[in-house]
């Protein structure tokens, strides 16, 4: 999850969900904000799920490891088909 412009407006609210949904996981928020590329990229390598608006740190995905899913949040009334998870898909 992100904080940036592009941040999930209601990212609390979704951290809390998954923290009951998924109780025996370990869930937190982060920002690549502060984070070089090898940082973002071992970063998203290490997760199961991730959950995050669409923007450019979505490249990321390239580094995403097999089976993870991906869940990429759109603003509302905008939606790219396949615009980053392309890169995740590639990945396996």
């Amino acid at each position: 999850l992100t904080r940036t412009v592009r941040g999930l407006g209601d990212g609390p609210n979704i951290f809390a969900a998954l923290q009951k949904a998924l109780p025996d996981a370990e869930v937190n928020i982060t920002t690549f904000d502060h984070m070089k590329f090898p940082q973002q990229a071992g970063w998203v390598n290490r997760h199961d799920i991730i959950v995050c608006p669409h923007g450019a740190q979505n490249l990321n995905f390239l580094f995403v490891r097999h089976c993870a899913v991906v869940l990429e949040v759109y603003p509302h009334k905008y939606y790219i088909p396949g615009y980053y998870l392309s890169l995740a898909r590639l990945a396996g």
